[in-house]
């Protein structure tokens, strides 16, 4: 997306699609695939000499499409996307390629800068968990506050998920009724896996979606996801993906879906662009709480991310 003329970006949209890209600096055209169409100026000399219209295309980017996203190396002759990501790929393949019709978007994605190296932002993403138990225990110790003052239980919606979560993964964990005897069935081995992801699907999905996970994902996948699920983490260099929970008042759990890419702009900022998905059989109601509750969350002032980007060097 660099005119080889003078520099410049010829896209500054983030999504549509034309059958001319058009620099607005000196009007150099380009066909989508970044031939060379025409100029105002049909003859220039460029560093010293004239080139022909063959060598003055766009460069071509090594593209690799992954579960409905889009990366590109320079790297023409590197490994490929499969061997760079290496194992981690199997638990990727859980997020991003397990069901029928995949992912998409909700909508252009958020974009602020961060006084901060891109680096440390990286950094986190990729293996340090630790760091939410200090960082983000405000939210949490406000509820404590409040379960003092109000002598009742921390959260009525975060039992059931904690619920939900010990039936699907054979944790044993403090409470009554049903719960117990869906665990007791669950420690037995009496529920299956796909009862199991049926009792709390995968972050992002509902009930009706989980027979494509066996259409998608092998046994051991399966498995995985109903005892330690990939939910939070990095794809090196500069991204994280966040596939949580967030229970609802009401019991229900939705699940937020989104992705930071950490893109550098000089040693001490970088630009935090956060993008939303939802899967593309998801209700539009779904989606909405989705797209709502993920920005409340991991957005520009979304209660995670503030404490975040305030502490990144």
């Amino acid at each position: 997306n660099v005119c080889p003329h003078r520099g410049m970006r010829i896209s500054t949209a983030d999504c549509g699609n034309t059958q001319i890209h058009k620099c607005i600096y000196h009007g150099w055209a380009f066909r989508p695939n970044g031939d060379f169409i025409g100029s105002p100026v049909e003859r220039e000399c460029m560093h010293g000499k004239m080139l022909p219209k063959s060598e003055l295309g766009l460069k071509k980017a090594r593209v690799t499409l992954y579960g409905g996203l889009v990366f590109a190396t320079w790297n023409v002759e590197g490994p490929s996307f499969e061997e760079f990501l290496g194992d981690a790929k199997w638990y990727y393949d859980m997020l991003f390629c397990r069901s029928d019709k995949g992912m998409e978007v909700l909508g252009p994605p958020q974009r602020f800068i961060v006084n901060a190296n891109w680096k440390t932002a990286g950094e986190q993403s990729a293996a340090d968990g630790f760091h939410t138990l200090t960082l983000h225990a405000g939210s949490a110790n406000g509820q404590l506050r409040q379960k003092v003052r109000r002598n009742r239980r921390l959260s009525p919606e975060n039992d059931r998920c904690r619920d939900q979560l010990a039936t699907r993964s054979r944790t044993s964990l403090h409470r009554s009724g049903s719960q117990d005897q869906a665990s007791d069935r669950s420690r037995s081995g009496e529920l299956s896996v796909q009862q199991k992801l049926e009792a709390l699907p995968p972050a992002g999905m509902t009930a009706d979606m989980i027979e494509q996970l066996a259409r998608n994902l092998s046994e051991d996948q399966l498995k995985v996801l109903t005892s330690m699920p990939p939910q939070v983490g990095g794809m090196f260099p500069n991204i994280l993906f966040g596939f949580v929970y967030i229970p609802q008042p009401d019991g229900s759990v939705v699940g937020s879906m989104t992705l930071h890419a950490y893109v550098p702009r000089g040693p001490d900022k970088l630009e935090f662009v956060n993008w939303v998905f939802a899967e593309k059989d998801a209700s539009p109601e779904l989606r909405d709480k989705m797209l709502k509750q993920t920005i409340q969350l991991f957005g520009t002032s979304g209660m995670v991310e503030q404490d975040d980007s305030d502490t990144w060097p």
